[in-house]
Order: C-alpha cells, then sequence, then structure tokens
C-alpha cells in the first residue's frame, strides 16, 4: 500500500461513520418524528354559522400574525340569530371568549361596548373565533348608579330609576346562619348573600358550592318539574342560570335567578341575584285543578315557558326588557379587594 492510500483510509472510514449518522437521523425522522406529529382532527363546525353579538371587551391586543393581526377577549353579553345561518354563540351568552379578528382594534379599549358578528371558524388543524365588523357600542350602563357593600365584598351598577335598595340583615335562633337581603321590590329585581350554614326556607336560597358545574351539569338541563338552567359567568366566576318553579296549594310561579359564588374574604359565600318576569308568570300563575291530570297540564306549560325564558323567545317584550336589564346588571357585578 502506497503511502497515498494509506492517507485516503482514515478519510474513507470517517466518511463511512457520517453516512452511518446521517442514515440514522433521516430514519429517526422518518419513523419516530412524523409518527408523533399525527394528531387527530379536531371537530370542525358542520356548515355556515353567524351571529350578531353585543360584547363588553375584557383585553385587546396586536399580534405578529398576518391573517389575525388583533386577538382580545370579550364577555359576551348578547347574541342574535343571523338568517340562513346557525347560531353557535347563544350558549355562551355571560361567558368570556378569546376571539381573532382581520380589522384593527386599536381604537378600541378595555372596558368598551362593542357590537359584531361572531362565527365558529376553523380547519383540521384548530378552531376558532372570527370577530368582524366592529363597531363601538353606547354603554348603557355608564350613568348607572352604583351599590357597593363591603361586608359582602361586592359592588354592582343598576338604572337610575331603581328606588333605593332596601337591605335587611337577619339572623334568629331558630334558624341558622346569616343572610343580607337587597331588594329593589317595585322593579322586581333581587339580590341575596348567605353563609354556607343559613337555613330558613323550604326552597333554600344558594349558600356557596365549590362544585357549582355539579348543580347544572349540562349547559341547558330541564327537569320534569319546569325548572331549567344553563351556565354562565359572572365577574369572572362560573354561575347557574335557573328558572326556579315554585307552588303553592295548586299555584305555580317562576322565579329566575343566578347563583355563583363569592370570591372576596367575605363570610357570605353564596350570592344569588333573581328577577321576576311579569308576563310569563301571569301564563302560569293560576290556580290548576289539584288532580294528576290537572297538575300534568299545568306543569306541561310551565316547561314550555320555561324553556322560553332560558332561550330568550316568544316572550312580551316587557319580559324581553326586564331579562335584557338583568343581563346588563349581572354585567357589572365586582368583587371588592
Amino acid at each position: 500500500m502506497n503511502k497515498n492510500q494509506k492517507g485516503l483510509t482514515p478519510i474513507i472510514l470517517i466518511l463511512i461513520v457520517l453516512a452511518i449518522i446521517a442514515g440514522g437521523i433521516l430514519a429517526w425522522q422518518y419513523w419516530w418524528v412524523a409518527k408523533e406529529e399525527v394528531k387527530p382532527s379536531p371537530v370542525v363546525p358542520v356548515g355556515s354559522n353567524d351571529s350578531f353579538i353585543k360584547a363588553k371587551i375584557i383585553s385587546v391586543k396586536p399580534t405578529p400574525e398576518n391573517v389575525f393581526p388583533w386577538r382580545a377577549e370579550i364577555q359576551l353579553l348578547e347574541s342574535q340569530d343571523v338568517k340562513g345561518y346557525v347560531n353557535l354563540t347563544k350558549e355562551k351568552v355571560n361567558q368570556t371568549l378569546s376571539v381573532r379578528s382581520k380589522e384593527s382594534m386599536k381604537d378600541f379599549k378595555v372596558g368598551e361596548m362593542i357590537t359584531g358578528y361572531l362565527s365558529l371558524e376553523g380547519d383540521e388543524r384548530e378552531i376558532f373565533y372570527l370577530l368582524r365588523e366592529i363597531k363601538k357600542e353606547i354603554d348603557e350602563t355608564a350613568n348607572w348608579k352604583t351599590y357597593k357593600n363591603e361586608e359582602i365584598g361586592i359592588e354592582f351598577q343598576y338604572p337610575e330609576f331603581f328606588k333605593t335598595p332596601l337591605k335587611d340583615a337577619f339572623w334568629r335562633d331558630v334558624y341558622s346562619g346569616k343572610s343580607i337581603n337587597i331588594y329593589f321590590m317595585e322593579e322586581g329585581f333581587g339580590f341575596y348573600a348567605s353563609t354556607p350554614d343559613y337555613k330558613a326556607f323550604k326552597e333554600d336560597p344558594f349558600t356557596g358550592d365549590e362544585n357549582i358545574i355539579l348543580r347544572c351539569p349540562q349547559p341547558f338541563t330541564y327537569d320534569k318539574k319546569g325548572n331549567v338552567c344553563k351556565i354562565l359567568e359572572v365577574a369572572g366566576e362560573k354561575a347557574i342560570f335557573e328558572n326556579r318553579l315554585y307552588e303553592d296549594e295548586c299555584v305555580i310561579g317562576f322565579l329566575s335567578r343566578v347563583y355563583f359564588n363569592n370570591r372576596s374574604d367575605s363570610i357570605y359565600k353564596g350570592l344569588m341575584f333573581t328577577v321576576f318576569l311579569d308576563d310569563v308568570n301571569k301564563k302560569i300563575s293560576f290556580p290548576y285543578d289539584c288532580t294528576n291530570e290537572g297538575a300534568q297540564k299545568a306543569y306541561s306549560e310551565a316547561v314550555r315557558q320555561s324553556k322560553n325564558i332560558i332561550e330568550q323567545k316568544d316572550l312580551s317584550e316587557r319580559d324581553k326588557e326586564k331579562l335584557k336589564l338583568f343581563y346588563q346588571i349581572l354585567s357589572t357585578f365586582r368583587f371588592l379587594e
């Protein structure tokens, strides 16, 4: 073997080793990495969907993306159907949603009210909410009064035309615990705060429950007595909207209410806000035949009206406005630090 051949031998060996390493890397990328990247595709909405919404801006910021240069978090306050499209946001009312937009949102600020069109978009990679045709909305709550209670650790706003709320704090030896009740009697609204051990009524008020979602296992839940519930969000807390059917000597009626946990340090852990809808109650609040057949007819009508309340349809104009006001007040609730 000449000198030139001896010099080439180490080089050839090095090249062979490098080739083996390179081949191993390519094989690893093909057989291992490729398998790691295979993931089940998320469910993509079937058919066209759209909704006209009213919302409050929670946060807004630009992004480096070219297609969706703006992202925001909004509290969805209203969701209306758009003719010819499926509404996939109606069940999200009073919840906080993350949205994207192709439009500039530099002139929009946190706390402002907006309107626009919101749809669920996506492909095999991801799904997201797309917000478009965004416009500023006049904040109808801007000149409202503020009710603040440091003992409960919460404040909320209410319309100027409401009468001054009546505070009723009471506790008795025959009952346990403590409750504070704030009534707007003439307008049909009430707010209640209770300690966890409070017991006073046959239908006890909400006294706090860490597993609050278990009280409403599905987004919309109905039972055979006409009670109905759905999941909402109030002041960043999960909340339950419920139509509670009550009965007294063959007369029935509804009390619509939202209950949620108190995040402040107050001893009052259970919070509840209620509204009495006059016209829908007139349809069901009547003495019925106290037989099984009479009760069945009465409860059947109660279930139908309960669904109308939860879905906000087929209500009188007065009840629509009252329910709208109810949700507006809920949107102003804030826990005190």
